[in-house]
Parts: structure tokens; C-alpha cells; sequence
């Protein structure tokens, strides 16, 4: 059998053979895998999107919200609008361009007001007094309106006021809530006054209206507002803290104050409803990432439910984190922190089914320390009140906090061990020869309480922020 002769034809067609071949393998694997990986991606989304729909159904069975319209009925539930026409009313007078000219240089009211400007404690010199009881004199219907309406919401029963009337996701708006801010400024400015003037029951009064006046928006499932709240809460406690410090309230009105003040002692429940309804205007983003308008590098991905487990996940585990003991809160909240974060940075896959997660999960440490301040500031009141009511009693300053529960004050406790800040360590207490001084600590600066009063008297942030931990209740003049 003679052998196959191969022309140089055929031996060309044979190359072209290889090439066709050789290069449909080169261009035809890729094509094929990235077939492949297309076909695992979609299918982990679709299983990824069947888990997603069972873990929202799941929320929406115990009642909380997970969107705009279930967002409303969900606040809607927690507020009344009983009060909201008189409430909108009296806010619009408040951002007029009447009272907003009136407030220029307004100490609290103003925030560039010279520091001279700002009502002094009882008994000092008070250079623009005039200037600020003429402010008051002429928006005093405006101010008697704020004060009803906010004692109002310390009536049994009463429900927060409901302002939000429509939900747009992470976009939302929350011009009220901003506004009731200028109401308890304007209450806080009265309050002070009645300080200066030794006004046991006005005094009183303004305190019980601005602790009213941060319940107004007590109902809003938003972080935001929840931290608005705790704000107006410390103008009632920076009222009560001078009132306290210059003996300006008698026994009758501490006694009235310090169940309003040890009501808060605790975590507020608002800590959980508030990161329920953050997640309930998160959640939409992740089917339309174009609602994270502030984020140009994520709103074009696409809408991934992988991404979405993850955060409930996270969500899941905040929500998790008992808080009942500050230490115990702030440690697992920081823990859960740095763990979601190292799994991040170590893991390409979870990095990359976490982008969005990475970008919507809030800062729990920083927002938990903020609800611990709020608690550790009404224990450091509750005891302050505590030692003027001691001495009123007994006609000196206890020797030392123990002393308090002695105090026969009904169901009502000030003992020490009910009343510890973060650290477990006591308040600082120290009775000096012109004031006693009682003292605690910012919670996201320190953990525990520190063995001297902190700085006040250099003027710098730092001092100013102290002075909020700091309270020098003066002894009585001896005659």
C-alpha cells in the first residue's frame, strides 16, 4: 500500500484546521466559563432572593416595618395627631422670619450669641438681662404654647406626636424633627431664666417641659430623631443641673422631678425600635441601589440579596445585644463591629457580597455610647437630686453616696449599686468646703469613673464637654 502523499494545499487547509480549531478553544473556554459562572451567579441569586423574601416575610409577621408604607403604619401606630395641627402651628412660628430676626444674639438661641450674652447663674452679674427678658416678654404666647404642649406629653398615656407623613427610603425627610429642637431652645432659655430668678416651681416646670418636649418625637423609628430626643433631653438636664447646683428647688419640686429623671436610667427602648426602622429604610436600597444618592460608587451595582442577607445578618445581631448592663452593651457592640470588619478585609467573597452592606450598616458602638450618655447623665441627676434632698433633710451633705439610701423616699431607690455609670465604679463624690462636687465621665471617652473631677475651667472642647459631667452643688452660706 503506497503511502499518502500530503500536498502543499492540503497541508495548508491543515493549518487553518488548527488555527480554526486552536482559536475557537482560546475564544470559546472563556466564553464557556464565564457561561458557567453566569449561571452559578444567577443561581445563587435566585436562591439567595428565596431566602431574602422568607426573612422579610418573617420580620413583617412580628409587626415591624421593612419599607416606605410599612414604615408609616408602624410610626403611625407609635404617635397620635391629636396635637400635630397646634404642634405645626407653633413650629412655623418658630422658623418665621419674625422670630428667627428676634433671636439674633439670643444666648442658646443664637449659636454665634457672644459668650457674655449667655444667662448667668443666680446672683451674678448679668449684663444683657434686658435684651433677653424683652425677647421673652414678646414671644411669651409663642412660649406658653410650647410649654403646654410639652408638659402635655407627660400626661398618662399620651402618645408622641406624629409629624412624617411620607417615606421615601434613606432619602426621608425630617424637617420637624429639627424644628422641635428650636422649641426646647426657647424653653431651655426660659428655664434658665427662671434659675436666675429662683423660681422653685416655673424652674420646676421648664424642666418637666423639656423632658415633655423630647417625647414629642419620641414615636419616630429613626436614629436621627432618636438622637434629636436625647438632645432636648440634656437641655432639661442642663436647667436641672444649675437649678441643683444653686439650690434654686425645694424639696416639693425635687420630689416631682426625680421620677421623671429615673425614668430614663436605663437604656430607652427607642435604642431597638429606632435601628428596626433604619433597617426598614435601608432595605429598599438594596433592590434599587440608586437610592444611595450620596454614594456614586455603589448606586450602580446592582440589586443583590446575597448583600441584603448579610445586613440583616448584622442587623440581626445588634438587635441581639442585651442592654441591659452598659459594660456587657458596649463590649458585644464593639465586638460584632470588629468582627463584621475583619471578615470584610479577610474575605473576597464576603467583601464582595458585602459591598452595600459595608455602606448601610450604622456605626452601633458610636450610636450605643450615645444611649449610654443619655442613661449615665440621668443617674449622675437622679443622684445630684438625691444629695439636695439628703441635705434638706438632714441638714448637711451625706459623707458619701451610700448615705442616699437612708433617703425614705417610697418606691423609689437611690442607692448606689442602682445608680452605677459605666465601669461599675460610683459616681465621683467629694464634699469640699464651699461645694460638694459629684462628678461621672463621657462613656466614649473613658470606661469608668476617673479619681479626680474632670478639667472645666480652660476653655477648651474638651472642658466644655466635661462640664456636662461635672456638677459642684453649693453649700449653704452659714449666716
Amino acid at each position: 500500500m503506497k503511502p499518502a502523499i500530503r500536498t502543499k494545499s492540503m497541508k495548508r487547509s491543515s493549518n487553518r484546521g488548527c488555527l480554526f480549531y486552536g482559536g475557537g478553544f482560546f475564544v470559546g473556554l472563556p466564553l464557556l466559563l464565564l457561561a458557567i459562572g453566569l449561571l452559578v451567579i444567577t443561581g445563587q441569586e435566585r436562591a439567595s432572593k428565596r431566602k431574602l423574601i422568607e426573612r422579610i416575610d418573617k420580620i413583617v409577621a412580628q409587626g415591624l416595618p421593612v419599607d416606605d408604607s410599612t414604615m408609616l403604619s408602624f410610626t403611625n401606630s407609635l404617635t397620635s395627631k391629636e396635637d400635630t395641627k397646634e404642634w405645626l402651628a407653633v413650629l412655623g412660628e418658630l422658623t418665621s422670619d419674625g422670630y428667627v430676626k428676634s433671636a439674633k444674639g439670643i444666648p442658646l438661641l443664637d449659636p454665634l450669641a457672644e459668650e457674655e450674652r449667655v444667662v448667668p447663674a443666680p446672683g451674678q452679674a448679668w449684663g444683657y438681662e434686658k435684651v433677653t427678658r424683652d425677647f421673652i416678654s414678646n414671644w411669651n404666647d409663642l412660649r406658653s404654647k410650647v410649654l403646654k404642649l410639652s408638659l402635655k406629653q407627660l400626661e398618662p398615656g399620651a402618645k408622641p406626636v406624629r409629624f412624617i407623613t411620607e417615606f421615601n427610603a434613606v432619602n426621608t425627610l425630617l424637617p420637624q424633627t429639627q424644628n422641635v429642637r428650636s422649641a426646647a431652645q426657647l424653653l431651655q432659655l426660659n428655664g434658665r431664666v427662671e434659675v436666675y430668678d429662683r423660681n422653685s416651681p416655673k424652674t420646676r416646670l421648664s424642666i418637666e417641659a423639656l423632658l415633655g418636649c423630647s417625647r414629642t418625637i419620641a414615636g419616630e423609628p429613626i436614629l436621627v430623631s432618636q438622637l434629636v430626643q436625647s438632645s432636648i433631653e440634656g437641655m432639661g438636664i442642663d436647667v436641672l443641673r444649675t437649678a441643683v447646683e444653686n439650690d434654686v428647688l425645694n424639696e416639693k419640686d425635687l420630689l416631682v422631678l426625680l421620677p421623671r429623671i429615673l425614668d430614663g436610667i436605663n437604656i430607652r427602648p427607642q435604642w431597638k425600635f429606632s435601628l428596626q426602622g433604619e433597617r426598614a429604610l435601608m432595605l429598599p436600597a438594596f433592590r434599587h441601589p440608586e437610592l444611595l444618592q450620596r454614594s456614586d460608587a455603589i448606586r450602580w451595582l446592582p440589586g443583590r440579596s446575597a448583600d441584603a442577607l448579610h445586613y440583616l445578618d448584622f442587623m440581626d445581631q445588634i438587635l441581639a445585644v442585651p442592654d441591659g448592663d452598659f459594660d456587657e452593651f458596649k463590649s458585644e457592640l464593639l465586638k460584632l463591629e470588629q468582627n463584621f470588619h475583619r471578615d470584610f478585609d479577610g474575605n473576597m467573597l464576603q467583601k464582595y457580597d458585602s459591598v452595600m452592606t459595608m455602606a448601610a450598616i450604622p456605626a452601633a458602638a458610636s450610636i450605643g455610647d450615645a444611649f449610654i450618655r443619655d442613661a449615665m447623665q440621668r443617674r449622675l441627676a437622679a443622684v445630684c437630686i438625691g444629695v439636695r434632698l439628703y441635705e434638706k433633710r438632714v441638714g448637711k451633705m451625706p459623707a458619701s453616696l451610700d448615705d442616699l439610701k437612708s433617703l425614705e423616699l417610697g418606691k423609689l431607690s437611690l442607692e448606689a449599686g442602682v445608680l452605677l455609670p459605666l465601669g461599675k465604679k460610683p459616681f465621683g463624690y467629694r464634699v469640699e468646703d464651699s461645694h460638694t462636687s459629684v462628678w461621672g465621665f463621657d462613656s466614649s471617652q473613658d470606661s469608668s469613673t476617673p479619681a479626680e473631677p474632670p478639667g472645666t475651667d480652660d476653655g477648651s472642647y474638651e472642658a466644655q464637654r466635661n462640664r456636662l459631667w461635672l456638677w459642684a452643688l453649693e453649700h449653704k452660706k452659714k449666716e
